[in-house]
């Protein structure tokens, strides 16, 4: 049976191997999306799966990860894409046992990346519902400032040597159906087309304060260790 995720646990994993959502934001998961759709006018959303180069794993300069805690929270700028109060939510989740939180630091107090590992599994109610008991990676972003560092794949295997660890046998994420770079990455990586495809609709504040609707539509990957 996999262990419990405690914060201590889950840290001494990690230290063992060194080496995209705005505030304003609401999520709403479904199988179909509704008939008023705003995804023509939708602003373009920022990739929250990193596009790999193909490159071997290397160790990255003045960069660490670790499991983020409340006492981080003064280090997220509410201007930054990742808002505090985001981080916040993900760090109750991490309080219960359900989630943890992984941020790249960039010389100590900087996030540059962010990764969350939802042990109850994949945000989606239907895909996890498909994948019972299948940790699922969440929210993995990379700072635009801090790209072309190896980060995301460092998260990406930080995540992984924790669920490994944790003793599960199979982990998943879901990826925008249209980015064939990433899509690409992760079948190289490892992860394979589970078959399940969602749709996730967010409402937005448009440039005129105007409330929109979207839809994003992705594919169930999942990684056997």
């Amino acid at each position: 049976m996999p262990d419990t995720h405690d914060e201590d646990a889950a840290a001494e994993t990690l230290s063992e191997d060194r080496t995209d959502e705005s505030a304003e934001d609401t999520a709403d998961e479904s199988v179909t999306a509704p008939e008023d759709d705003d995804e023509a006018s939708a602003p373009k959303r920022r990739r929250r799966f990193f596009s790999g180069r193909k490159t071997a794993d290397v160790k990255v300069p003045d960069y660490d990860i670790r499991i983020c805690t409340l006492d981080d929270l003064e280090n997220f700028d509410a201007d930054a894409y990742i808002h505090p109060e985001i981080v916040r939510s993900w760090l109750a989740l991490q309080q219960f046992g359900e989630a943890t939180v992984l941020v790249m630091w960039h010389k100590e107090n900087t996030p540059a990346g962010t990764a969350l590992i939802s042990w109850t599994g994949d945000w989606n109610d239907e895909i996890r519902k498909k994948l019972k008991g299948v940790p699922a990676i969440c929210n993995l972003h990379v700072d635009d400032a801090h790209r072309g560092n190896h980060i995301g794949r460092k998260l990406v295997a930080a995540a992984e040597k924790l669920v490994e660890g944790s003793g599960y046998e199979k982990i998943t994420m879901s990826v925008p159906e249209d980015n064939n770079e990433a899509l690409e990455l992760y079948d190289k990586l490892g992860y394979k087309d589970s078959g399940l495809h969602s749709k996730t609709t967010y409402t937005y504040r448009d440039a005129e304060g105007k409330n929109k609707k979207a839809t994003d539509r992705t594919i169930a990957l999942v990684k056997a260790f």
